[in-house]
């Protein structure tokens, strides 16, 4: 990547789909963790943090997480899982090492918290209504405030850079946190954004996703969850699935991904309207960077030329779409990459991982003093 370039990110690296299956964990969401455990070559550390769905409820609430990287680092960014995901989406699902985002966390001398967002995974699963994207952004803001103050782990490190990855749905939960919870113990210092943008191709979503979801105690798997909990089958809708594509995603993933399938709660998606609202992206004042599969087709349309509303054919496309919703942050960043909606799971991941870690090392100052500026659209 050129790094003299001071206005845009692209990272569009072609690698071979399925080329690297290495076998890890493959522990079931919904099925207990051991404590301490080796994924993927990172030695990992199972957490549990208590928090709370809103200042004014007292009821406790457990988050479940893996909190992985170099012992001795004060850098950490906190992973969001999307709808119907959990913690493993940001592992290769378990056994796809090149898909591994932890891993390449760890190699850039981060640490890494993936959690379970509340009501999907090993995490509690209450009232589905009461989880919004508000109370969602609660917790993360809690669990930063928890992370700076050490108070995740079995060490108690106090973490002085914190940066907020949230994908798909999570992308909304971060920004929200972002927008909403900006006093100094809750702020992150930058939030990275997959795969939720402002603007949705709500003919694909209305007609194509939204008839796909499934009631999730209708199912084996989840048959003790109350009514308000959803899964989306085939999981194939978020991924470029087209032959002739350069960003096919390889059938294995899929096939993984139908294996550790989890849910999400109705309250998020009766609130995605919060986590679009400009009022909260136009709060945001540290570094924000969004992804997005060029095949995305929940939020984008590939059938548009790259000058339409909904297309992310390009860089530009999706900075002419996204940036007047930020115009506080100091420095917005864009990467567009071949794939579906699920960025991290698609042959191109490797691009994403390293633009995305050069992009915070460079807004956070982690790479030692600046010899350039960051990536920015402004």
């Amino acid at each position: 990547m050129n790094k003299t370039r001071v206005t845009l990110i692209a990272a569009v690296v072609s690698v071979a789909a399925g080329c690297c299956l290495a076998m890890t964990t493959t522990a079931q969401a919904t099925s207990a963790h051991p404590p301490v455990q080796l994924i993927d070559g990172n030695t990992c550390e199972r957490t549990t943090s208590v928090v709370h769905l809103s200042p004014t409820d007292p009821t406790p609430y457990h988050i479940a997480g893996w909190l992985c990287g170099p012992r001795g680092t004060d850098r950490i960014q906190l992973l969001v899982n999307g709808f119907s995901y959990n913690d493993l989406y940001f592992m290769g699902l378990g056994v796809f090492r090149q898909l591994d985002y932890v891993h390449t966390v760890t190699e850039s001398g981060w640490a890494s918290l993936a959690i379970d967002q509340i009501g999907s995974g090993a995490s509690d699963h209450p009232d589905p209504n009461a989880l919004t994207f508000t109370t969602e952004a609660y917790v993360v803001s809690q669990l930063v405030a928890q992370l700076r103050t050490g108070h995740v782990g079995r060490d108690h490190r106090r973490f002085h850079k914190v940066v907020t990855v949230g994908h798909s749905m999570g992308g909304g939960t971060v920004l929200v946190e972002a927008g909403l919870y900006r006093d100094a113990g809750a702020q992150p210092d930058a939030v990275v954004v997959d795969d939720f943008l402002h603007a949705t191709n709500l003919d694909w979503v209305t007609s194509v996703l939204r008839p796909h979801y499934v009631a999730a105690n209708t199912l084996p798997a989840f048959k003790n969850l109350p009514d308000g909990y959803f899964t989306v089958q085939p999981r194939a809708l978020f991924y470029d699935t087209d032959p002739t594509s350069h960003g096919v995603a390889d059938p294995a993933v899929i096939a993984r991904d139908a294996v550790v399938e989890d849910v999400g709660p109705a309250g998020m998606q009766n609130t995605l309207d919060t986590a679009r609202d400009p009022r909260v992206s136009e709060a945001i004042t540290v570094p924000v960077l969004l992804a997005t599969g060029e095949q995305d087709l929940i939020g984008c349309d590939p059938t548009q030329p790259s000058t339409g509303p909904l297309s992310c054919a390009t860089v530009q496309a999706v900075a002419n779409r996204e940036k007047r919703y930020f115009p506080r942050t100091r420095c917005l960043g864009i990467v567009v990459v071949p794939g579906g909606h699920d960025t991290a799971l698609h042959p191109d991941a490797p691009a994403l991982f390293a633009a995305t870690n050069q992009w915070i090392a460079q807004v956070t100052g982690a790479d030692g003093p600046a010899q350039h500026r960051p990536a920015c659209t402004r």
